[in-house]
This record gives C-alpha cells, structure tokens and sequence, in this order.
C-alpha cells in the first residue's frame, strides 16, 4: 500500500464511515484502526531495533506502515460493554481496553511526522471542562456563572444566590444501563439538600439556569466555521438539553457575526484543536454564552438535514498533508 491517513476509530461509526468514503472520492486510501471489531481484530507492530522504531498496521487486510502514513484522525470512542459477563471476562476487557489505550496514545510520538487531527496533547487538555471556561474566559466569551464541586453546602450557597433556579451537569460522560444517559437537569436547594450524599460523591458542575432565544452547534474544522441554530425551547424536552430529543428539534444556518467568529478562532487554537464542536446559549438580549466544546463532537445529523460541508472540509485537511 502507497501513502495513506490512518482513522483511529470504530468501523461501525458512521462518522468514521462518512470521512473514509470522502478520502476515497479524493482518490486518498483511508485504513481504519478500530481495536474493538466484533469479526476481526485489527493487527499492530510497534518494533524497535538499532534505535529505529518502526510500526506496522492491518486492518484487516491492508497493510499500512510508519512511513505511509500522512495523516491521523482519532475518532476513538469508549469501547463496548459486554453485559452478563463473569468478573473475570469482564476484568480482562477493562485490561485489554487499557492495552489498546496505551498502544494507541502511544503512536502520537511514533508517527510524530504524521499531520494529526486532533493532536493528542490537545484533545486530551481540551476534553476538560475548566480548560474550557478558562480558555473561553481569556479569549472575550461570556460564560455563566459556574461552581464545580462536591461541597453541597456550597453549592446550596451557590443555588439560592441563583434564586432557586438552577442546573447540574457531569465533568464527564456518564451512561447508566439500561442505554440511558445524564442530561442536563434542573435543581434547586431542596433538591440539593436532599440529595447531599449524592453531591458527595464527585465534583460536578452547578451553573444558573439562563434564558434561552436558541442555541448554537457551530463545528469548526481548521479555520472553517460551520454554525447551526437550534430550535431548542419551542418543545418542554429539549429547553434545559437538546439532546433529549432530537426528532422535535429544527435547524438552521446562522451566520455568526465577524467579531465573533474571529474570536472563536482565537479560542479554537489556543485549545490547539483542528476540529471542535462548540455549544453556545444566545439569550433573547442576543449575548452568546459559551457551553462547551467537544473535540469529538457529533455532526452528520446536522449535515445531513442541512448539507453543511463538515465531512469534505475534514477530509481535505486529512488528504491534504500528504500532497
């Protein structure tokens, strides 16, 4: 196999299934590296020999090695569960889980010359929530006033200021079984009082519930900006998290105005990201107020009921490196 881009992703994913078609539409092979196929497993050989280090993938019939390789885009997502298994199968998933992590993360310095999307030291800075707000501070965005701890009597502090009104989300990805997930939801004192233990358990994030016009998907790719409008609060399920239901929602494109696109910019590299999904509030007053940034966030949804160029835009910059 001549020069390719590596895809660090599930062969399942649609997204990673979307990007690797545009590459081939450019005439760009694409291998995908997913650790966790469900027929056949993905090979790798990092092997290191007279101070050389060499590596080699098959995934898995084509082959792709070190010197081939242009460009990466990691596109990794949480493995699956394997419900109903004994302890013992289930601590050697969580061991190979960790392997394959280790392994993977480890090829940012062995395909150092490799033109990444995103970076991994990047990613992995960006992913956290304070990063963000500090960040978002610094480059001029307004973002709501925030408590992040487990501490329920400052927290309850924190709600009764916001006059009973106020919101709780996770620092991280949570799915409880059965196929479920934690959304945003709405709190107020007594609900903190009462849930105190809980509280306890882990920092989360406590912010004032703010009043919404719409809200905003923009998914920035290199210095392409790509916003969308969400029709949030036209339905009581998706006011305080869209996500709740997306078969109620309408988009739009919106056009963001100069300044502030110039200063997502500003925001994007000093995150050092090639790719981010950004979430922003535009209040009735017309204030954006900056949500957060998911380096891996979602898009085909948007692109496909819009036609917004996310997938091209990603697959040029990828094909790109190597020409």
């Amino acid at each position: 196999m001549g020069q390719g881009v590596l895809i660090i992703g599930q062969g399942t994913d649609p997204h990673v299934q979307r990007v690797q078609g545009a590459l081939e539409n450019l005439g760009i092979c694409a291998l995908i590296l997913d650790p966790y196929p469900s027929d056949r497993p993905c090979k790798i050989a990092i092997a290191f020999d007279e101070g050389q280090c060499e590596f080699q993938t098959a995934c898995p019939d084509v082959t792709l090695a070190r010197q081939d390789v242009t460009a990466v885009w990691w596109r990794l997502k949480p493995g699956p569960e394997w419900p109903n298994q004994s302890a013992e199968t289930l601590a050697m998933q969580r061991f190979s889980e960790r392997e394959w992590q280790h392994a993977l993360e480890g090829l940012e310095a062995v395909l150092a010359s490799a033109y990444w999307i995103n970076p991994r030291r990047a990613d992995r800075r960006a992913r956290h929530k304070l990063v963000q707000l500090i960040e978002a501070t610094r480059q001029g965005f307004t973002i709501p006033p925030t408590v992040i701890a487990n501490d329920a009597e400052k927290v309850l502090q924190r709600v009764r200021a916001w006059d009973d009104q106020a919101i709780y989300k996770p620092l991280s990805w949570y799915f409880p079984p059965p196929d479920k997930i934690l959304y945003t939801s709405q709190i107020d004192s007594q609900f903190v009082k009462a849930n105190a233990e809980s509280v306890g358990t882990a920092p989360g994030i406590f912010q004032p519930r703010i009043e919404k016009a719409f809200e905003l998907r923009i998914t920035v790719v290199g210095e392409a900006i790509f916003p969308v409008k969400i029709e949030s609060q036209g339905n009581r399920t998706t006011q305080l998290d869209w996500r709740r239901d997306y078969d109620v929602l309408s988009y739009a494109l919106f056009e963001l105005p100069q300044e502030m696109a110039a200063k997502l910019l500003r925001l994007h590299a000093a995150l050092g990201l090639i790719y981010g999904a950004y979430d922003f509030i535009v209040t009735p007053e017309g204030e954006f107020v900056f949500l957060e940034v998911n380096p891996l966030g979602q898009w085909l949804w948007l692109e496909d009921a819009l036609g917004i160029g996310v997938t091209g835009a990603l697959a040029r910059l990828l094909g790109s490196s190597g020409r």
